[in-house]
């Protein structure tokens, strides 16, 4: 879990709460597999940010909007 900076409407700058997972604890929690969670991020069905050409991590807002 991290505390990412976000600019709001009125221009001011706060903190987010942001957790983020990996594929298989991503894949826990929704309770599919982690090829379920790679076939929804390829598709484009669930929003992932890449930090490499093989690291990704999932927003669990994301993956709870996704899995909702």
């Amino acid at each position: 879990m991290i505390d990412q900076p976000v600019r709001v409407s009125s221009g001011a700058v706060v903190r987010v709460h942001v957790e983020w997972l990996t594929v298989a604890e991503a894949a826990a929690f929704a309770k599919v597999s982690e090829k379920t969670i790679r076939r929804w991020y390829t598709s484009g069905r669930l929003e992932v940010d890449r930090l490499g050409p093989r690291l990704v991590r999932i927003r669990r807002s994301a993956l709870l909007d996704v899995a909702a």
